[in-house]
């Protein structure tokens, strides 16, 4: 199995197209460090004008918005690829070997934790990630960051099943420390932690002391790692101003910003206010909307396995609904996670996902075109039309779907 993952990764690591272009910033990011003695969180890539590769960075003027972990082991890449001669084959093809060597660790990973959390569906599990095209697409070809990120959530997940908390905790904090994307998750563990304790008839102090120490070491990893990078208040404002935190795209969101848009401009607001209005409404409606499916998942934490379940619906839930700024690579959070839980619903509207956002790729060639408008339906519309299927009951009377009677 890990055999022909291999030799699928090491395909797309040889294809010379590049999917996405993000490596380009990973690869300038470490040359911010390592060549010009500079500071990716605080310095954009555009302040080297000369650098041979800055023409190949689409967001020249934005600063690195990804965790100090990732940018610690960009500099690393970045002083082995000037020891091979710092051509730019050489560091984008170090970094698509990094994402190979990730995403087959991974799929070590979730076969060692269904080793031990269910045999049964070891090979399956294992196999829906590992020979999933959106993760052999997004990991070996574009070398996304996201397969190291999961690296280390299923490094901790896997050190849980055998007991060791504080290693766990630790490769929580540098799978944050890569991209934060287990922010949203992490207090659901602690939950679980508070809920364990008070069946246990700890005292509330007890397990303050408990939660405590738990934050402390995940923070601690964190802020061990931003220690290189850190320059106060500056340090994180790139993160507060870039442009998935300012703008929409891709996303249902963004698909449901245009006819609003132009409701609104029919209603007397100019382009500009129209478009503030609406895209402001839309976030704060989405996000409390997140919250609520977010708390929905926090009742049903009660051990490991719905631990796992409730991360995989919050991601779920977050790259349909809350992630204006959207990316097919998104959706291989969802993938990792639902290959440790048994075949659901959820598994059905995952992959449907996954192949999906896929989609997203045959659109970029029409940008000019009306229809590029439409990309997010078909991106999203088979897994939403999925879910709403079968949640159906949950859905006003007027929206349900008629029954229909066998006769």
């Amino acid at each position: 199995m890990l055999g022909v993952t291999a030799v699928l990764g090491l395909t797309l690591v040889l294809l010379p197209s590049l999917p996405s272009d993000d490596v380009f910033s990973y690869i300038l990011y470490g040359r911010i460090s390592v060549v010009h003695h500079a500071n990716p969180l605080v310095t954009a890539p555009s302040a080297f004008p000369h650098d041979p590769f800055l023409t190949l960075v689409f967001w020249q003027g934005t600063r690195a918005v990804y965790g100090p972990a990732w940018l610690l082991l960009s500099a690393a890449v970045t002083g082995l690829a000037e020891a091979l001669g710092g051509a730019l084959a050489t560091y984008v093809l170090l970094f698509k070997l990094l994402g190979l060597a990730a995403h087959l660790a991974n799929a070590a990973l979730i076969w060692a934790i269904l080793g031990r959390i269910a045999p049964d569906r070891r090979l399956l599990g294992t196999l829906l990630y590992a020979w999933n095209p959106l993760c052999l697409l997004e990991f070996c070809a574009s070398a996304h960051n996201d397969a190291v990120m999961l690296t280390g959530a299923l490094l901790g997940v896997y050190w849980l099943t055998r007991g060791w908390e504080v290693a766990a905790l630790v490769a929580f904090g540098l799978s944050i420390s890569i991209k934060y994307v287990w922010l949203a998750l992490l207090p659901l563990y602690f939950l679980l932690v508070v809920r364990a304790r008070l069946r246990q008839g700890e005292s509330a102090g007890a397990i303050a002391r408990a939660l405590a120490w738990r934050a402390g070491v995940v923070a601690g990893v964190v802020a061990l790692t931003a220690l290189p990078y850190w320059a106060g208040p500056a340090t994180l404002s790139g993160i507060v101003y870039s442009p998935p935190a300012q703008q929409l795209d891709n996303s249902l969101l963004e698909a449901l910003s245009w006819p609003l848009r132009a409701l609104a401009q029919g209603l007397g607001l100019a382009p500009a206010a129209a478009k503030s209005a609406v895209e402001t409404l839309l976030k704060l409606g989405m996000l409390a909307l997140f919250a609520w499916l977010w708390l929905r998942a926090a009742r049903r934490v009660g051990d490991l396995p719905s631990l796992l379940d409730s991360w995989a619906w919050v991601l779920v839930a977050y790259v349909v609904i809350a992630s204006g700024w959207f990316w097919p690579w998104y959706v291989t959070w969802p993938v990792a996670l639902v290959a440790l839980l048994p075949v659901s619903e959820l598994t059905i509207a995952v992959l449907l996902l996954a192949g999906g956002v896929l989609t997203l790729y045959a659109f970029l060639p029409l940008y000019a075109a009306p229809v590029y408008g439409l990309r997010a339906w078909l991106a999203f519309g088979p897994a939403v039309g999925y879910l709403l299927y079968q949640r159906r009951a949950l859905l006003p009377a007027w929206l349900r779907l008629p029954r229909v009677r066998a006769r």
